[in-house]
């Protein structure tokens, strides 16, 4: 197996996989558009080819046995059912198997013999059918009906193939090998079959003369075998693809690159921007005596921002390949659970950074689990409750200046919160006097605690109580929001926010006594000059009163990190009010774009998202402040009241 064939060919069949996919869910939707039969016949022929070089012979096998089943969906000899769709979802995640096990440097083995047998069952359905309209069309041919060929093509065959490609290659010296490239051989196929596949071809009405192949212009080659299988929309008949000059823009508009190169290129960027903070504060110091320094000063600032967003826009991509696998999901867990919903998505086409995107697949997948599950009830009860029989559930990327908020809504009967602090109890997560001080919300977000399900019985969907839990981590990991509303009767939303990108990260520095913290930008909310008279204690714990409406939690930093409370009206103390309540410190110096260091060696859990270096020089914890103001809340380290000096 060619190591170097193999790395360029298993990025280029994921991709076709996932359009595969994606096509296979509009077919069932839509089963009367040839043209999405032709393109995913096309991926699959495409996907083959590739793995018939690697010499993969259980993928070749797979691949065929869904070329067959869909050359009867396009002879409409079969017709487009779940059962279909069944199959041939069944067989993406097959090859998708084989995939991994390929870039493992293994040979796959071959698939699950049942869902061969159901394929084979399904393209063999009427196969007696389809001989006998291939008959009737050789004794009374007529524009429009078509027969079948082999595949195969004799040894004389592919050498006269062999021949006229080298004749219609163009080249600036004589050939002096036998060899040819996929693509040459792809595309002399098209050429032979119309820009079809093998296996289908067009007759035509005894009227109409047939046109005889004739070679190809040494300037053009009969070629679309690449393109279709990425535009998502077959070639048409005989058509002629002119090469692409080599000065052709087009052919060099985008370059595949690998990713851990582009991380490390980003890695660099954020040492330049920290060095640039450095200078910028030792030159500071300065400006007042040197305006030549100071001008570059500014111009490097610049520039180095324009090389950040330029780094940082290598990294986007758009939310469409997140949510390219949810149909797929909502489907397979529909049937699953007898319901019918209908999956709404919108802003496919905002970006955000590539680390999210990867990262969030999972916790995507176990938000519209929960949602159906949990959330959408049966086609029967939702007529008795006056609402459509279908339900909807609706997965939206919003674009926010500096953040993507994505969405996952339903439209089901919403969160009881009684219930959910109930089985809390029950399980053995809060204690029955826990339960009883808390606030509706709070006992919503008891299902984003480890081992919670409201579901006694444990199934494919649901009942280990891991899901929620891992949105809520994964969130948190990415530096992100998470945002739980619901209406009872009316449904629930779930929103994530997360900064553009995870490269450079805006914090807050502030100062605890002599020491120097940050906070992430994105998870304040403002500052507070801090009057004693609106400190109050209320259920044990210690609060603050913003205004008339709102009432938090006041979590004394100086308590958390030095074990000795700050004292108000004796010590010098601002207040940070972030998501989860208000953070006490001494003062807040200022803010600055900063590169996140992990802290690998501490263990979990912990009260920091990472380290930094300030322009100053200096070695900086970033502080998580949900994580401090819920382990808080908690009494993993409860904070005694501010101490009031008198």
């Amino acid at each position: 197996m060619d190591r170097e064939i193999l790395e360029d060919y298993l990025p280029e069949a994921r991709e076709l996989l996932e359009q595969a996919q994606e096509m296979a869910l509009r077919l069932e939707a839509d089963p009367q558009d040839d043209n999405i039969l032709a393109s995913l016949f096309r991926a699959f022929h495409t996907l083959k080819g590739g793995a018939g070089f690697l010499e993969a012979t259980a993928l070749v096998d797979w691949a065929h046995h869904l070329e067959d089943l869909l050359d009867r969906l396009r002879e409409h000899t079969v017709a487009v059912t779940p059962a279909v769709i069944d199959g041939i979802l069944g067989g993406i995640d097959v090859i998708a198997d084989m995939l991994n096990t390929l870039a493992l440097g293994e040979e796959p083995s071959p698939g699950p013999e049942e869902l061969a047998r159901t394929l084979s069952q399904l393209a063999a359905a009427t196969e007696q059918k389809k001989t006998e309209q291939a008959a009737a069309a050789s004794d009374t041919p007529s524009q429009g009906v078509t027969t079948t060929a082999s595949d195969e093509i004799s040894t004389a065959d592919f050498a006269a193939a062999l021949g006229r490609l080298k004749s219609a290659a163009p080249s600036a010296k004589p050939q002096t090998t036998d060899e040819i490239s996929q693509e040459e051989f792809e595309a002399y196929l098209d050429s032979l079959y119309g820009g079809g596949a093998p296996g289908l071809i067009e007759a035509t009405s005894p009227s109409t003369p047939t046109p005889q192949p004739s070679p190809a212009p040494s300037s053009t080659i009969e070629s679309a075998a690449q393109s279709p299988s990425r535009n998502g929309s077959p070639p048409t008949q005989g058509s002629t693809v002119h090469a692409t000059p080599a000065g052709n823009e087009l052919a060099d508009s985008t370059l595949r690159v690998d990713a851990q190169r582009l991380d490390a290129v980003m890695n660099q960027v954020g040492e330049l921007v920290l060095l640039r903070n450095r200078l910028t504060s030792a030159a500071a110091k300065i400006l007042d005596s040197d305006e030549d320094l100071a001008r570059i000063a500014r111009e490097m600032d610049l520039t180095v921002n324009d090389l950040q967003n330029t780094v940082m826009r290598l990294r986007m991509q758009p939310c469409k390949r997140l949510f390219q696998q949810l149909p797929r999901v909502v489907r397979d867990a529909s049937r699953q659970l007898g319901k019918e919903v209908r999956l709404d998505i919108v802003g496919e086409e905002v970006e955000i950074d590539k680390t999210v995107v990867d990262a969030l697949s999972a916790p995507l997948t176990h938000l519209l689990r929960n949602s159906l599950d949990h959330g959408i009830e049966y086609p029967a009860e939702r007529e008795a409750l006056g609402k459509p029989r279908e339900a909807r559930i609706r997965v939206a990327a919003i674009h926010l200046g500096d953040k993507v908020r994505i969405e996952v809504s339903d439209d089901g009967h919403g969160i009881d919160a009684q219930k959910v602090a109930a089985k809390a109890v029950e399980k053995g997560l809060i204690t029955a006097e826990q339960a009883t001080r808390l606030s509706e919300q709070d006992a919503i977000e008891l299902i984003f605690r480890p081992g919670f399900s409201t579901n006694d019985r444990v199934t494919d969907i649901s009942g280990r109580g891991v899901g929620m839990d891992v949105v809520r981590e994964t969130t948190r990991a990415l530096r992100g929001r998470l945002d739980l509303s619901t209406r009872s009767g009316q449904g629930t939303t779930v929103a994530l926010e997360f900064p553009l990108t995870l490269a450079v990260l805006p914090v807050l520095y502030l100062r605890l006594r002599r020491e120097i913290y940050a906070l992430p930008i994105s998870s304040i909310n403002g500052l507070l000059d801090i009057d004693p008279r609106r400190q109050h204690r209320l259920g044990g714990q210690s609060v603050y009163r913003v205004d008339s409406d709102n009432v938090v939690p006041l979590v004394d930093l100086g308590h958390i990190l030095h074990q000795r409370p700050l004292r108000l009206g004796a010590e010098v103390s601002e207040g940070v009010l972030t998501d989860r309540g208000l953070l006490l410190v001494s003062e807040v110096l200022g803010t600055e774009d900063s590169v996140v260091k992990a802290l690998d060696f501490l263990s979990e859990p912990n009260w920091y998202q990472g380290a930094t270096i300030s322009g100053q020089g200096q070695v900086v914890l970033i502080l998580d402040p949900a994580s401090i103001v819920q382990k808080a809340l908690e009494g993993v380290s409860v904070p005694r009241s501010a101490e009031v000096a008198t």
